[in-house]
């Protein structure tokens, strides 16, 4: 669920890492 442009990798990889938490709490 990558919808930030790739420049922003942490931004992205701190966002994928929320979701995958949410999602599976």
């Amino acid at each position: 669920m990558a919808f930030l442009p790739s420049n922003n990798s942490k931004l992205t990889k701190f966002t994928d890492y929320i979701l995958e938490m949410y999602m599976h709490f």
